[in-house]
């Protein structure tokens, strides 16, 4: 009697451990999957973030120009634009696209035009608003435009370039201002003349 009693409650507590076991198991399986699932998610995550970068690259390709029109007026920034464009075309091995190309002569241009003859005395104001209007125009207009026409960028795709060439005109415009308290530049440029 007392023999199968102790069986009984073996068997019974070897049925107890077996549950727990496989609960622990299928629990453990559980907390993998979900490490696996995150691990993942961060992955794409990750490989988002650089799909993201490559699609809307940061970079400071109009501070030449917008200097150049800033300092030496329109004519010249805009011939900066259309020669920094091509020469870019030609290094990378892509084809010069019209479009594009006017919106890079647009930059210097604006710049230029604002810099010389809607502001008459230099200031850092004049540098922000100049740089702001060249970046709206050239950068997020026409080269938006140019992108849509010659490289089928969808609209969802195009809209992100509205603060990314915002950050960048803070960036550049901030530079060029510092650049202008120069006094070897600004007597190059001869803009010290205008402030007195």
């Amino acid at each position: 009697m007392r023999q199968g009693l102790y069986g009984e409650v073996c068997f019974n507590e070897w049925n107890r451990c077996k549950k727990r076991t496989f609960t622990f198991w299928r629990h453990s399986r559980y907390v993998l999957c979900r490490h696996a699932c995150c691990a993942f998610n961060r992955n794409c995550s990750f490989l988002q973030g650089l799909f993201i970068i490559r699609r809307y690259p940061c970079t400071f390709e109009n501070l030449p120009i917008l200097l150049s029109g800033v300092l030496f007026g329109p004519l010249v920034g805009a011939a900066t634009g259309v020669t920094a464009d091509i020469i870019s075309c030609i290094i990378a091995a892509n084809p010069i696209s019209p479009i594009i190309t006017v919106g890079a002569a647009m930059v210097g241009a604006v710049s230029g035009t604002f810099s010389h003859y809607i502001f008459k005395k230099y200031s850092t104001t004049r540098v922000f608003v100049s740089t702001l209007a060249a970046h709206v125009l050239g950068s997020m207009l026409i080269k938006s435009a140019g992108l849509m026409i010659y490289y089928n960028f969808p609209f969802e795709t195009i809209i992100w370039r509205v603060p990314l060439y915002l950050f960048i005109w803070a960036v550049e415009s901030s530079l060029i201002a510092v650049l202008l308290k120069n006094p070897i530049i600004l007597r190059v440029a001869d803009i010290r003349r205008q402030t007195k």
